[in-house]
């Protein structure tokens, strides 16, 4: 297996797309108006239940604003036809081998393949990312069968 160094050259590219990038500045844009609301204007609240509400929608929006951002900033991935590295802020990092692949399901609600691998690392691959359909074919290749 190659060093983590040697593994990231000449190889495919896993990243999310524009689109997170720019939903989690969405979310940022309406969390900051939610927390000027909530400090600078006194109109904006005068009941207790205001109050609750413009406090959840910054905690809410906000809190999805930074997970949107570590995602497009911090998750990545390079693979090839013998080996896959993947990263990610919540899991670490994890370089496995195509050969050593157990199994893979599709989980529908979440919108990812789960890959198992002998080490017992788990790799939950988006369809978000660019290049996961390119490694669904590096898998079914090998003689996987799964629902694409």
């Amino acid at each position: 297996m190659l060093s983590k160094k040697q593994s990231l050259k000449n190889k495919s590219q896993l990243k999310f797309g524009w689109s997170l990038l720019v939903l989690g500045i969405c979310l940022l844009a309406f969390s900051s108006l939610a927390f000027s609301a909530y400090f600078y204007d006194k109109d904006v609240w005068k009941k207790l239940s205001e109050f609750i509400s413009i406090s959840l929608l910054f905690i809410v929006f906000g809190s999805a604003a930074i997970y949107y951002l570590v995602e497009y900033f911090k998750v990545y991935g390079r693979y090839d036809n013998t080996e896959i590295l993947f990263s990610t802020p919540w899991s670490g990092v994890k370089h496995e081998k195509w050969d050593d692949l157990l199994t893979i399901t599709y989980n529908g609600s979440a919108s990812w393949y789960v890959l198992v691998f002998k080490s017992g690392n788990v790799i939950r691959l988006s369809t978000l990312l660019k290049g996961s359909f390119d490694v669904l074919n590096i898998i079914e290749s090998k003689g996987f069968n799964f629902v694409k």
